[in-house]
């Protein structure tokens, strides 16, 4: 098995959308679309009260919307390779449980160079000002739109519970690329009103997938906000 940090992207082939920065998917959304969807709720999520307790509804339905992305750089490269998309999930409260399905869709895997690199985990570390993560949209490279999407579901979890671990799964393919995903996550919400949700891998925020045939181990977070 080849661990990694968070792939990176070595092929030298000139993929047709490889000069288009925005990576348009198969459902007509670009990459800078779904990184900006991550980006935007990932600002959210860090304005919420994420130390004061969540406090579910016991009734009604919720929409969480925002994006993904796995980070499949292997230790001690100096390129990025990652994968971003978009997110929704949904929410369903009783009285006495509530239960949750979510989907990533419009994915692309896309590379950044060494400095870009550095500064996108820093930023993804809290190292320095969220809003420049905007600057990152300009530095996007050998892009490969991935269609597919990748699901996950928990049900019958307890009212006063806000937090889940369950089994994410899915496949991703592109013209270059075949992304398998089979692994449990951990999700939660923030805010004192779950006004965000969270999801990560249940390994340190790592989980194992594979692409192309090989066992990897990347780095995954999901950020949603709630819809009013």
């Amino acid at each position: 098995m080849t661990t990694l940090r968070f792939l990176a992207l070595t092929s030298s082939t000139a993929l047709a959308l490889s000069a288009c920065t925005n990576g348009i998917t198969a459902n007509g959304v670009g990459l800078k679309e779904s990184f900006d969807a991550y980006l935007a709720a990932l600002a959210a999520n860090a304005d919420f009260v994420t130390s004061d307790p969540s406090v579910l509804p016991t009734s009604g339905t919720a929409t969480y919307e925002g994006g993904a992305y796995f980070d499949l750089t292997p230790n001690g490269s100096t390129q990025g390779d990652l994968i971003a998309s978009r997110m929704t999930a949904n929410v369903t409260y009783t009285t006495n449980d509530w239960g949750l399905t979510a989907q990533l869709t419009d994915a692309s895997r896309f590379g950044l160079a060494e400095d870009e690199y550095e500064g996108f985990g820093d930023a993804i570390a809290g190292r320095s000002d969220i809003d420049t993560f905007e600057l990152f949209a300009d530095s996007f490279r050998d892009v490969e739109p991935l269609e597919g999407d990748v699901t996950l579901s928990v049900q019958d979890v307890p009212v006063g519970t806000a937090d889940f671990t369950t089994q994410m799964r899915g496949t991703l393919t592109g013209p270059t690329s075949t992304v398998e995903i089979d692994a449990p996550v951990y999700g939660f919400f923030v805010g004192p009103d779950a006004e965000g949700l969270r999801m990560t891998g249940t390994n340190f925020g790592n989980l194992e997938l594979e692409v192309n045939g090989q066992d990897y181990s990347a780095y995954f977070d999901a950020r949603g906000v709630r819809q009013d």
